[in-house]
């Protein structure tokens, strides 16, 4: 798992192996970006590709509203700015460090070359960019027609996926609340009413999730029933 894109992963969802990554980032070279540092910014010109080599980033979009949204959060070996290799060549999301982390990146032409020479590498592109727009789309659905409390227990069932068993959510009430689309208040107000029902515990930035399959079950619940309303 490379990257936490906050809806039903389907079966068999798109992932590119390590012999892939390196024979994308044989054509790059190193970077390395601070905490809270940008990768790159929402409407710039697209030149570069980047394979996370360490530390976590997040994809976030600002809105004609001046609210944020992130799309996903990228871990090591995701790829990051395909966006690059698109006819428009303009940033559609910003990229965020979210703690100290290195890159290789790419520039589009030799990427371009690589995938031209190797189809199942370029395959395995494509099929990463239909994943991310299905996950795109499942979002927008949810928005429209879940709750932000079912949103929200999607989103850290997600998040804790790193861990078995248990896992812990290192981000604010407000990143959180960018991700489900909900006001920071409704998010600790949700997060209040799991940590009353024994599903989660909260410490500070920490949100631990003691059984991730109660949380599932209990996500599966208030999904049902906000279907048949």
């Amino acid at each position: 798992m490379r990257e936490l894109n906050f809806g039903d992963k389907p079966e068999g969802a798109a992932v590119l192996s390590h012999e892939m990554l390196d024979a994308i980032v044989a054509a790059g070279e190193r970077q390395t970006f601070p905490r809270h540092t940008f990768l790159y910014r929402q409407g710039e010109d697209a030149a570069l590709v980047h394979v996370l080599r360490s530390g976590r980033v997040k994809s976030c979009a600002i809105g004609t509203d001046g609210n944020e949204t992130i799309y996903r959060l990228h871990l090591p070996g995701s790829v990051l700015g395909l966006t690059a290799l698109g006819p428009r060549r303009k940033r559609d999301a910003s990229a965020v460090a979210i703690e100290d982390c290195e890159t290789v990146a790419v520039h589009r032409d030799r990427l371009s070359e690589a995938l031209q020479a190797n189809g199942q590498l370029a395959l395995a592109v494509i099929e990463l960019l239909l994943d991310r727009l299905w996950h795109f789309q499942f979002r927008m659905q949810e928005a429209f027609s879940m709750p932000a409390e079912v949103r929200l227990m999607r989103a850290l069932l997600e998040l804790s996926q790193e861990g078995q068993g248990s896992g812990t959510v290192a981000l604010s009430h407000e990143d959180l609340g960018h991700i489900v689309g909900a006001r920071r208040p409704t998010v600790s107000k949700a997060l209040r009413v799991l940590a009353g029902m024994g599903l989660i515990e909260t410490a500070h930035l920490n949100i631990r999730i003691p059984d991730r399959a109660a949380l599932r079950s209990a996500a599966e619940v208030s999904h049902d029933r906000a279907a048949r309303l």
